[in-house]
């Protein structure tokens, strides 16, 4: 809810502090007398403004009317606007500045820092229409859409972050698929090739004259031998592999270690510090 707002100076009310009630608040005055006004001030300072995509061309007569309020009274006087709300009890302050626009929160009892409009928006999503600009509601589809989209802004949001997550998560797979897919077919190319040489040393150890029986039985055993020595370099990187994992390991768990902190205060302190020791 928005618990209050003030202007440091205006040209039209001066410096003004308003506090509203958390059930019902309204602004009674004769024309003129700057109920519209504030209104503008709140919407501006929680950055309610025409729906993205709009071009300049196409602003709306409420958003037009807004920036040259805030620049005829407000900016002479480098005045900012603040606005207070809560969100789940935790008080929030928006300052908006009228020289440059830029924008900072305080939330709770932190410092003023710098934020942007959308985390203002995020924060505290508005739905605020003039009686005029409601009559826009029906004939512009922009209009209509924010109309619509903005109470369930946040439903949406979470939506879209959850597309986005499977979306990365299925470009992800579809990678996977295709180096498995690429690294078959070059696997099939070498066992394509080994075969091929197999065939072509048979064939010469086969065709090959002046060779004597003895010569040819350890011609055979070379095939073993030969197999032997693939058998032992897979071992050799297998072990490689399960060496280096372990040292990656060791690594991550010495850092993890290292970064690790324990609040100053914990049950049965003494074995928790003796165990992550």
């Amino acid at each position: 809810m928005i618990t209050g707002m003030s202007a440091s100076n205006s040209a039209f009310l001066g410096p003004f502090v308003l506090e509203f009630n958390r059930q019902y608040s309204a602004l009674i005055g004769g024309r003129g007398t700057g109920k519209s006004t504030i209104l503008e001030y709140i919407r501006w300072a929680l950055c309610d403004q025409p729906p993205p995509g709009v071009e300049e061309s196409d602003t709306p007569n409420y958003a037009v009317r807004r920036k040259l309020l805030v620049e005829k009274t407000l900016k002479p006087f480098n005045a900012t606007v603040d606005v207070s709300f809560e969100v789940n009890g935790v008080p929030h302050t928006v300052r908006r500045d009228s020289q440059s626009g830029n924008l900072l929160m305080k939330i709770g009892t932190d410092d003023m820092r710098r934020c942007s409009e959308e985390e203002v928006r995020r924060l505290l999503p508005i739905q605020a229409y003039s009686q005029k600009q409601l009559s826009d509601v029906s004939v512009r589809v922009d209009e209509l859409l924010r109309f619509v989209k903005a109470p369930i802004q946040g439903e949406l949001n979470e939506i879209e972050r959850g597309l986005e997550e499977r979306s990365g998560k299925i470009r992800e797979k579809y990678a996977m698929v295709r180096r498995h897919r690429a690294l078959e077919r070059t696997l099939n190319e070498h066992q394509l090739t080994e075969k091929s040489l197999e065939e072509q040393v048979n064939r010469l150890r086969t065709s090959m004259s002046g060779v004597s029986d003895a010569d040819r039985v350890l011609l055979d055993q070379g095939k073993m031998f030969s197999d032997a020595d693939r058998a032992v370099a897979s071992w050799r990187d297998g072990a490689q592999r399960i060496v280096e994992g372990m040292e990656r390991l060791l690594r991550t768990v010495t850092s993890h270690l290292s970064e690790g902190q324990l609040p100053s205060v914990v049950p049965e302190g003494g074995e928790v510090r003796e165990i992550f020791g």
